[in-house]
């Protein structure tokens, strides 16, 4: 039934184009029946020359005639086209393995014309032809092999096929395998070999392969820089109106790289690779529109500019983008709109952008709060490399936040990012080395990165690394250096570093005995809440040393130290009650009191509970 019905629709054709050497045109419902108008038929009739085609395939059973005539009916050329009729006589021919018409059977299939769209049909087609030295159906294959959309890529197989067109001799193919050869798909990779094959598609004249080609020339990839020659080949690509040879000349002449710095040709330059869509010249002009370089400033137009870019998959537009929506420049600030593009760049492998996903997971901006899936973004940047991703990181391995506790990799990544220079990496992981954290206890490395930190101007490490020069680093006390470093940090506000410099102040330890500097670092300290200057202070009040003897002063500081914790501060309240000093001498207060500091673990205190001569109060 259906060879019949197309045998039917030959004999129509070789009606209608019979009728140009004088015979009757047959109008029946056989020319309906494949689509031809009525009103058509006056013009067709009048085309010369395929009579000869019609009955060579039809008589002769001819396939190049089988083909020829289903060109005919596919392009429309001699006769009103059918695409119904033009399947049948390519299979009709490809049926006799006629390689030309295997490979427009293949096309059919891989496009979807006149019958169902079906790579896998597509190249059983073009194998058929290819085996027969076809070119562009080795070429056509080649793609199929290496095209991952269509489904798994086998780029072994489209490099031994480009490779058999490439040798006839077809520009394209050469391109093609030239890629596989740089990029080490399916072939070794072989720059050298690349360049070879770039080099047969370029002198053919094609953009692509010239483009590729002056890159490996100016990178001296696949053989010896020749700038000359690289731009020529570049030039040559810009002639054809390939847009990305536009940008790369364009960012050469904008930034002088290679060749004389020309601003406004690399402006003018860039703008027509951004009109012809290319996603890094909308980026690239975007930005110059945005900062008023080389084209007037429009905050819309670049934000147009850059929002089509991004839209095109670009990942530094989509960060770029993101960034827009979390400044608040160009659009209303909008932390959620700012998460997603972040997110679509991440997704790509922006690391900045995974930074800047992970930061809005972790605070919760813009996004659910979520440390696990952020601690997930800080890696993939920070095996990218990105030092406060790797920082980050960091902190969550020793907080155990998003991730379970591991000192030991929170060491790794300090130091990564450390030595990329993070200051505060270089502060923690001092204090790693420094109380034994996750890496063996080390005062020597814990000074070096502390000190790192400190002269970055971190206050704490300043701090630490004066008490491990008053502790004696590597044996030996540096009393100068304490002092110095110390003075730094509690000039700054530290606390600790104020409470110790009244203590060094107040013994003369490496500094002059002062008792009324001493009460001054003391009171600073003791207003912050630290319960050793508090009683350090109270016993200066006590005595009188550098301030109004005050015993009530000294209470009121012993209560404060006493309250977080301090037994010393505790025991003396007890003896300010026992013997009356500032206060009604009252025993069971003083009781009160020396237990609390016995419980403590003061023994002194011990010691007076058991001479009191008031019972000792029940416990």
């Amino acid at each position: 039934m259906f060879r019949n019905y197309y045998h039917k629709t030959a004999c129509v054709a070789a009606c209608i184009l019979l009728t140009a050497t004088g015979l009757t045109l047959l109008k029946s419902e056989f020319v309906q029946a494949v689509g031809i108008e009525d009103q058509s038929l006056s013009i067709v009739s009048k085309l010369p020359g395929t009579a000869e085609i019609v009955r060579r395939a039809t008589v002769d059973n001819d396939p190049v005639a089988m083909t020829l005539l289903g060109r005919l009916f596919r392009e429309g050329h001699e006769v009103l086209r059918n695409d119904r009729a033009s399947v049948y006589w390519f299979r009709k021919a490809a049926n006799l393995n006629e390689p030309d018409a295997c490979y427009e059977m293949g096309l059919l299939y891989l496009v979807g014309e006149g019958v169902e769209k079906d790579e896998k049909t597509a190249a059983r087609w073009f194998r058929m032809s290819a085996v027969q030295g076809h070119a562009m159906a080795q070429y056509r294959l080649a793609q199929i092999y290496d095209d991952p959309n269509i489904g798994e890529p086998d780029f072994a197989k489209a490099a031994t096929w480009y490779r058999e067109a490439a040798d006839k001799g077809l520009t394209q193919a050469c391109y093609r395998l030239g890629l596989l050869y740089e990029q080490g798909r399916g072939v070794a990779k072989d720059e050298a070999a690349a360049s070879g094959w770039y080099r047969k598609a370029a002198e053919k004249g094609h953009a692509e392969a010239q483009y590729r080609l002056s890159v490996l020339l100016q990178e001296g990839r696949g053989g010896q820089k020749d700038q000359a020659k690289s731009l020529d080949w570049l030039k040559k690509a810009v002639n054809q109106g390939l847009a990305k040879a536009q940008y790369r000349l364009g960012v050469m002449l904008l930034n002088g790289q290679d060749l004389k710095k020309d601003e406004h040709k690399a402006a003018e330059l860039i703008s027509i690779a951004a009109n012809q869509g290319l996603p890094e010249a909308l980026l690239a002009k975007g930005l110059m529109i945005q900062e008023g370089r080389l084209l007037e400033k429009n905050e819309t137009e670049a934000a147009d500019l850059i929002s089509a870019a991004a839209s095109k998959g670009l990942a530094a537009a989509q960060f770029r983008l993101a960034e827009m929506f979390q400044e608040g420049s160009a659009f209303q600030k909008n932390e959620s709109s700012a998460a997603g593009w972040y997110r679509k760049a991440a997704e790509q492998g922006h690391r900045d952008a995974q930074y800047q996903l992970a930061l809005l997971l972790e605070e919760g901006r813009g996004v659910d709060k979520n440390e696990t899936e952020a601690v997930t973004w800080y890696q993939k940047s920070a095996e990218l490399g990105r030092a406060d991703s790797q920082y980050r990181l960091a902190v969550m391995l020793e907080e155990g936040r998003g991730i379970k506790k591991d000192e030991a990799a929170a060491v790794k990544w300090y130091q990564s990012a450390a030595e990329q220079g993070i200051v505060l990496a270089s502060y923690h992981l001092g204090v790693m080395f420094q109380q034994g954290k996750g890496v063996k206890r080390s005062e020597t490395n814990a000074a070096i990165w502390l000190k790192t930190a400190a002269d970055n101007g971190i206050v704490d490490a300043r701090y630490r690394l004066g008490m491990l020069y008053h502790s004696g680093l590597g044996g030996q006390q540096n009393a100068d250096k304490a002092v110095m470093l110390l003075t730094q940090a509690g000039q700054a506000g530290h606390t600790q570093a104020e409470a110790i410099l009244g203590y060094l102040t107040e013994k003369g330890l490496g500094v002059k005995k002062e008792y009324n500097v001493a009460a001054q670092w003391y009171q600073k300290a003791a207003g912050k809440g630290n319960s050793d200057a508090q009683f350090n202070l109270g016993n200066l009040f006590a005595r009188g040393d550098g301030v109004k003897q005050s015993y009530s002063a000294a209470l009121s500081w012993y209560t404060k130290a006493a309250e977080q914790g301090n037994s010393m501060a505790a025991y003396n309240i007890g003896t300010l009650y026992e013997n009356g000093l500032g206060v009604e001498i009252n025993h069971q207060k003083a009781l009160e009191w020396f237990k609390r500091s016995s419980q403590q673990g003061n023994l002194s205190a011990e010691q007076r509970l058991q001479t009191l001569p008031h019972e000792k109060p029940k416990p």
